[in-house]
């Protein structure tokens, strides 16, 4: 069962406008200020306490990159290590509504991180998510710093390395100063770290936006009806004309080519696209 946090007076933060949507959502980054004190009691440190104790919380302790794997807590937040517990919204009926909120919005699963990080400490190097980012600032003051990402753009969730490879990043750093009530949109892909300037708490909520690689998963099942898919290809080693065996393969290739063509370009499967949920 979902605990309740206290009300508040909107499940969405000010500003997701159809003037952000067009010139920033999934292009740039953006800052807006004072436009999500109503959500303040949703990343409270009362909240977060509630949420430490529950059976199941997926809880994280990090400084500066490096993972502790001790549970207690208030020791690690006094020895400068951010505590953060991810999935927060399965502990939290508040969190919950913000979540469908922010769904309902955007058209895509969300995930929200609580995170809490004691003054003049960071909890994470730089490093970059596939995940369309919203931070809300919940309590105190945190400084951001966000780089384009040139060496691996447009990331998809289950494709991103083990070493990010920050090294090669050549766009300079623009900087963020995040207060109370301020709430910072950050694209998929942008190398980001932080600073608490005095103890923060924030929300992160992570979007999984659509990709043109969902449209795979939408093609699919049309193509499994079709003859055309379904036909057996010819065996390589099976003749000793190679080069008639490349013609056939060229043959059929173009036959697919053609077909793909004609279905994308299909006004129904457009809609379908426009209205299904595509997700990676």
């Amino acid at each position: 069962m979902l605990e309740n946090s206290p009300v508040v007076a909107s499940a969405l933060p000010n500003g997701l406008d159809l003037s952000f949507l067009q010139d920033f959502y999934l292009r740039l980054p953006f800052l807006k200020r004072e436009g999500c004190f109503s959500l303040g009691p949703l990343g409270s440190t009362t909240v977060l306490a509630r949420l430490l104790a529950t059976a199941g919380a997926d809880v994280i302790a990090t400084r500066q990159g490096h993972i502790s794997q001790s549970t207690d807590y208030e020791a690690l937040r006094a020895d400068g290590y951010t505590v953060g517990v991810r999935h927060a919204q399965q502990h939290d009926q508040g969190l919950a509504n913000l979540a469908r909120g922010f769904e309902e919005l955007l058209k895509g699963p969300v995930d929200i991180h609580f995170y809490a990080t004691p003054a003049g400490n960071r909890g994470f190097d730089w490093h970059y998510d596939a995940e369309e980012v919203f931070v809300l600032q919940t309590g105190g003051a945190k400084t951001w710093w966000l780089k384009k990402n040139t060496v691996n753009p447009w990331p998809l969730m289950d494709a991103i390395p083990q070493d990010q490879r920050f090294e090669r990043e050549v766009m300079g750093a623009v900087k963020y100063e995040l207060h109370e009530g301020d709430w910072l949109y950050i694209p998929s892909g942008y190398w980001h770290r932080t600073s608490a300037e005095t103890d923060s708490c924030s929300l992160s909520v992570g979007i999984r936006a659509a990709t043109a690689m969902d449209v795979y998963e939408l093609l699919r099942p049309l193509l499994f009806r079709s003859l055309l898919w379904r036909q057996r290809l010819p065996l390589p080693g099976s003749t000793a004309d190679p080069d008639g065996l490349r013609r056939q393969y060229g043959a059929i290739v173009d036959d697919l080519a053609q077909d793909l063509y004609e279905l994308l370009h299909n006004e129904q499967f457009i809609q379908t696209m426009m209205n299904h949920p595509l997700r990676h």
